[in-house]
């Protein structure tokens, strides 16, 4: 009897078993039909993102319909803002082109540096003998730089050749550049620069209107620039300098010599003539020449 119960048993429990894993495996397979349905249910209604947003455009964000054909799209590469999306026209570049007095100016400040790296090491080894031309050309330098100044940064204007910006203007004239600038205190600055930009000359009156309290002269020579600054009220009343190729020449006088615009020096030795003192750097030095007498200054 006992044998009986002995299999009577395992065939219940291997009945209970099966009907408890039929239940399992049939309540998986409903909950994997819901699952599908609602991801389907979730799919079809959802939508794009920003799909319902319309974007803001330029014509030079537009994209093509078309995109089987190429983009003529040129970007910009970050650094070059001043570069239009696309290139630019000559029209363009005519328009951001500098005007004729930054034009020579830039070019003299970069052969003025230069040289004045030469002059230097002479003066700074013969500081007394050269204290004078150290004074002088800084003088002459800012006077310049001073009265270019007001002719910087001015707007182009519509008709080719000219460009204006607060009392200051610019206009191509007789194979010319015309500057004038004018002040409330009644004082002036009118000039020219050489259509060449390579000669650039401008005078400087006093409140009056009518006298010339200052000139400068600036003349591009085959072997560097020629300055000539004339100061009514200077310490130095004129000085003349060139941007020599082993340094700054220099030569100082007391009266007011000949305008150089016109006449284009041809070497130091013409243009400092006439000035009682001049200095003259060289590759080991430098020359002085004082009332005819000429001192030499060695570096080695």
């Amino acid at each position: 009897m006992s044998r009986r119960t002995n299999k009577y048993i395992p065939v219940m429990l291997n009945s209970v078993r099966s009907r408890k894993s039929g239940w399992k495996i049939a309540f998986l397979a409903l909950l994997a039909i819901v699952a599908v349905v609602v991801v389907v249910l979730v799919l079809g209604n959802r939508k794009v993102p920003f799909s319902t947003v319309t974007p803001s455009t330029t014509p030079v964000e537009a994209v093509s319909a078309t995109p089987e054909e190429p983009s003529d799209e040129v970007y910009s590469v970050p650094g070059e803002e001043g570069e239009a999306a696309g290139g630019s026209t000559a029209d363009e570049n005519a328009d951001s082109a500098e005007n004729p007095v930054e034009t020579l100016l830039s070019a003299y400040q970069e052969a003025y540096t230069q040289s004045e790296k030469g002059f230097l090491k002479a003066a700074d080894a013969y500081s007394l003998k050269l204290l004078s031309f150290r004074l002088a050309l800084a003088q002459a330098n800012g006077t310049l730089i001073d009265a270019c100044s007001y002719f910087v940064g001015l707007d182009r204007g519509e008709t080719p050749g000219e460009w204006s910006g607060g009392n200051a203007s610019i206009a191509a004239s007789s194979g010319s550049y015309v500057l004038s600038a004018t002040f409330s205190t009644g004082s002036k600055i009118e000039g020219t620069v050489s259509s060449t930009m390579t000669r650039l000359t401008c005078t400087v009156f006093d409140t009056d209107g009518e006298t010339a309290i200052r000139t400068v002269e600036l003349v591009k020579g085959s072997d560097g620039y020629y300055v000539q600054i004339w100061d009514r009220d200077g310490v130095y009343v004129n000085t003349r300098y060139m941007t020599g190729s082993d340094g700054l020449n220099c030569a100082i006088g007391d009266a007011k010599q000949d305008p150089v615009y016109d006449a284009v020096p041809i070497s130091w030795s013409e243009f400092s003539g006439g000035n009682g003192e001049a200095v003259r750097c060289t590759t080991g030095g430098a020359i002085i020449t004082e009332n005819g007498q000429e001192t030499i200054c060695n570096l080695s």
